[in-house]
């Protein structure tokens, strides 16, 4: 483990979610100090993973509140995580989903320029500020090209995507935005996620339902690996060459069908998952990301889809299914 960690002090917002627990679980076992700001002050993910970090109970849009939180933890790392996560729920509600996606990331970025200006602030972006291509294509979006998403979630993160690197370039901040795709993994409570979904059916006895045809293909990280990269990005910021990375693995992308099929092989269920037909708004969607920056920084993905997914099924049938999310 990197000896840059030893001794700093991290923030995570949104730290009672999946992917923030999971990083504040990373940071510090990597040797960091971490505390958090949520709307929450724990969660099941939290108490799950064994995170035992101050969260500051706060709402990022709150400027009063992110400035003081800023002065009061004097963080050497923030990483901003903090929104709404889910495209249907930004697009049947698209004032929240600007507001705290797009104007909380503003808020976050202010208040490090004005209380912890020295600090590095890496936020999330998405993976679907890209459009996805058409099917047999093999072309990969890289960091430079074109954000064209027009969804309420996607569009909300192309304009914080793009205030990350108004903050860089133009007051100095030595901020980050990462675009990394689909993760699953442990203490993840979103049972509507395709791998997290799968696995408590069939811990369940029962095949996995899929509500498309099963062909949208897309990437899949262990979320091991994407708080990885987090960490790398943070050491390396002063490396990037733009204001954004890509975190993916072309070995881990698979059809919705495929990561189905592999969960049922973790769990040792023969046949095939069910499959609906009933929501084809992503037939031929084919989403693949360039990795070749992020791979720059040390950066490769301990798990494949068949390993990670198999590591994860044993960690929710060690917890029970979904039996922890009432712990």
């Amino acid at each position: 483990m990197s000896e840059f960690w030893s001794g700093k002090r991290v923030l995570v917002t949104g730290i009672a979610g999946f992917v923030g627990a999971n990083l504040a679980r990373a940071a510090h076992d990597a040797g960091a100090t971490v505390g958090g700001i949520d709307r929450a002050p724990s969660s099941p993910s939290m108490r799950a993973l064994g995170v035992d970090a101050k969260a500051i109970v706060a709402d990022v849009t709150d400027l009063r509140a992110m400035v003081n939180a800023m002065a009061e933890t004097r963080p050497d790392v923030v990483y901003h995580l903090a929104g709404m996560g889910h495209i249907a729920d930004c697009q049947a509600a698209p004032f929240p989903a600007f507001d705290v996606n797009a104007m909380g990331t503003v808020v976050v970025l202010e208040a490090v320029r004005r209380a912890a200006p020295e600090a590095t602030v890496v936020c999330a972006s998405s993976n679907h500020v890209y459009l996805g291509g058409l099917s047999g294509s093999e072309s990969r979006y890289n960091e430079f090209d074109d954000l064209d998403a027009i969804d309420a979630y996607g569009s909300a993160k192309i304009a914080a995507d793009l205030a990350v690197r108004c903050y860089g370039q133009s007051y100095d901040l030595r901020a980050a935005a990462v675009r990394h795709v689909n993760s699953y993994g442990p203490a993840d409570p979103h049972v509507s996620h395709l791998v997290t979904g799968a696995i408590l059916s069939c811990l369940e006895g029962k095949r996995p339902v899929l509500r498309s045809d099963g062909s949208a293909i897309k990437g899949y990280l262990h979320v091991a690996d994407v708080v990885g990269a987090y960490l790398a990005v943070a050491e390396r910021i002063d490396d990037l060459p733009g204001h954004a990375v890509n975190v993916a693995a072309p070995a881990c992308e698979a059809s919705a069908l495929e990561v189905a099929r592999e969960v049922m092989w973790a769990a040792g269920m023969d046949g095939e998952p069910e499959v609906l037909n009933q929501n084809l708004s992503q037939r031929d969607y084919v989403e693949r990301l360039d990795d070749s920056l992020i791979r720059t920084f040390g950066w490769a993905p301990r798990f494949g889809l068949r390993t990670g997914i198999l590591d994860v099924y044993e960690w929710y049938r060690a917890h029970g299914g979904g039996a922890w999310l009432n712990d």
